[in-house]
């Protein structure tokens, strides 16, 4: 298995501007979920959105580190 490096991305979900933008997204998500037979048992929790896009400046500034890669 070839050793990939970590890969930086932004955390969307720190980006959003209140509780209303966060349910708008969360409204997509839900009917997704919806329409592909998932129920989330335990409503809404654990969002994550994550943007990554090589050669992006901003992530050198507010970038992450995924370790999981």
């Amino acid at each position: 298995m070839e050793n990939q490096k970590p890969k930086k991305f932004i955390n969307i979900s720190k980006l959003f501007d209140g509780v209303e933008e966060e349910n708008m997204i969360w409204g997509i998500v839900e009917n997704i979920l919806e329409r592909n037979g998932i129920h989330p048992i335990n409503g809404r929790k654990g969002l994550s959105i994550r943007f990554y896009e090589d050669e992006n400046p901003a992530l050198d500034d507010i970038g992450e580190i995924d370790e999981t890669v």
